[in-house]
């Protein structure tokens, strides 16, 4: 092998392996794990604004109850609660808090409703908006219903909806808009549910996904390969 030859293997891996070291740090998100409960959600803020003032506080896990099936059987630790209702988190404020148990998807059993997010004030301020703000977290929420045959991969979505307090008919005091678009996806960072008139006490069904970041391969690939050919070119020309 010839000096020149030498010269250009060795320019040629160590451009490879600093590419690497870069794309190695690097990802893509390319699918989302659509089975998330309120015990799932740490890293979302929620800041309630009133006519008083405003309180931000962070989301924490509050319970993780697995009840385990007895009798053995291929998988004896399954959940048997319904929905994983058993798996919850929260805030608690000065006076108003919010909890969210079971998969976010949501799930009716009428008169059952799974997977209800319920918010309660206690306070005399005019309530204006409930911010549930996901930035800088993995998670994501989830609009649409007939988002299953996404290219994402963010399965089965669900707009937003409002219950009456005791359960018994859709809420119109409150609505949602949907706020830091992901992409062109239908998938957002922040909701900001609005107070049409008081509300001190009402239950909600927002969808949240959570993004799997895989790395991209193919990428590099396609990168080192386009490298190594210009590299080759630039050396075969002198």
């Amino acid at each position: 092998m010839n000096t020149k030859s030498k010269m250009l293997n060795k320019w040629m891996l160590g451009a490879a392996l600093s590419v690497t070291t870069l794309f190695s740090n690097a990802s893509v998100i390319t699918d989302y794990d659509t089975l998330i409960t309120g015990a799932d959600m740490t890293g979302l803020k929620v800041t309630l604004n009133t006519s008083g003032g405003t309180e931000t506080l962070d989301w924490a896990m509050l319970t993780s109850t697995l009840n385990t099936v007895i009798g053995g059987g291929i998988n004896p630790t399954q959940d048997n609660i319904v929905a994983n209702e058993g798996f919850s988190g929260g805030v608690s404020g000065s006076d108003w808090s919010l909890v969210q148990q079971g998969f976010t998807g949501g799930d009716y059993d009428l008169p059952n409703i799974y997977g209800l997010w319920t918010f309660v004030y206690s306070g005399s301020d005019i309530l204006e908006s409930l911010v549930l703000d996901a930035f800088g977290t993995d998670l994501v929420f989830d609009t649409q219903l007939t988002s299953a045959f996404a290219p994402n991969n963010s399965g089965v979505g669900r707009e937003f909806v409002a219950f009456e307090a005791a359960l018994d008919g859709i809420s119109t005091d409150v609505s949602a808009t949907y706020l830091d678009q992901v992409a062109s996806d239908e998938l957002y960072r922040k909701v900001s549910i609005d107070f049409n008139q008081q509300a001190p006490e009402f239950s909600f069904l927002i969808d949240v996904d959570k993004a799997v970041n895989v790395s991209e391969p193919s990428m590099l690939l396609v990168f080192l390969s386009g490298l190594a050919l210009v590299v080759r070119r630039k050396y075969n020309a002198k």
